[in-house]
């Protein structure tokens, strides 16, 4: 994996010639200006050369009611862009609960193809905790993976996301999947940007240091040495992990992806639950 430090979130449009009418009042949110242009018989799901459509523009822009007027007059929710992206795609990284909320009560499909990334994906590569807890509620997949960012939680653990990681690993994310194209765990995605708190994150949740990627490397030698990072992951290799720890991670693991809310109503003192909630030491 490259040691860039910045990852490619966005892909530029080059698409300014062919957007209509409909593509300019759905992204600037002229709900007026739209609604005449459907009342005048436009084709609501008529794209740009790069596959945008009204839909994808009016989500990409939070506009909710744009939105909500293009799917009654029949929008397709799960149309794709040439990138591969759906409208839940655009609202996922625009932070836009309001108009995930109305595609999911729409019908859009949370996961649409088995090798690219997911609405989830687009949600933790932009940090917004609250889509990403939406998406998460509606079932989106934890282990789909993406050719080039492997899991929503590689995901997470390369663009530094601390709470969406969080969230993931609260959901049941498992932080020792392998992403195919270099057999790099989410760890190894965290430390090779030396993300510290996210590493923290990942350790506590029972990410297994001593996993080798395809190079042969473990996570703490893509971490820049003798920096916090690598010393946080040297220092959990050498020593023991302790058997109430091991205990919690097979609990939880036991308890499958909605662990956080099992753990409540299990008959055990609050003390404990809070431990299995990672609220102790």
């Amino acid at each position: 994996m490259s040691q860039n430090k910045t990852l490619p979130l966005t892909a530029k449009r080059e698409d300014i010639h062919t957007r209509t009418q409909l593509h300019y009042a759905a992204s600037s949110g002229q709900l007026l200006v739209l609604h005449g242009l459907i009342k005048g018989g436009v084709n609501v799901n008529v794209r740009t050369c790069d596959g945008y459509t009204p839909l994808h523009e009016a989500c990409s822009s939070g506009h909710v009611y744009c939105a909500r007027n293009l799917i009654k007059a029949g929008a397709d929710v799960d149309a794709f862009n040439c990138y591969w992206k759906t409208s839940l795609h655009m609202a996922a990284e625009a932070g836009s609960v309001e108009c995930i909320k109305l595609l999911l009560e729409s019908g859009a499909k949370v996961s649409v193809d088995d090798s690219t990334v997911t609405p989830l994906h687009s949600a933790v590569l932009n940090g917004n905790l609250e889509c990403c807890k939406l998406l998460t509620d509606a079932n989106c997949s934890l282990t789909q993976m993406d050719t080039y960012y492997g899991t929503c939680l590689h995901a997470a653990a390369m663009a530094n996301q601390t709470d969406c990681t969080q969230h993931l690993l609260e959901r049941g994310a498992n932080p020792n999947t392998p992403r195919p194209r270099d057999l790099q765990t989410p760890l190894h995605s965290a430390a090779s940007g030396d993300f510290k708190e996210v590493v923290e994150l990942l350790l506590a949740y029972g990410a297994n240091p001593h996993l080798r990627d395809k190079a042969g490397k473990k996570a703490v030698d893509l971490a820049t040495p003798n920096q916090p990072t690598a010393q946080i992951l040297q220092d959990y290799m050498n020593n023991t992990e302790k058997l109430v720890s091991l205990c919690r991670h097979s609990i939880r693991s036991s308890l499958g992806k909605d662990a956080s809310k099992s753990i409540c109503s299990l008959p055990l003192p609050d003390f404990l639950k809070d431990y299995l909630h990672y609220k102790s030491p």
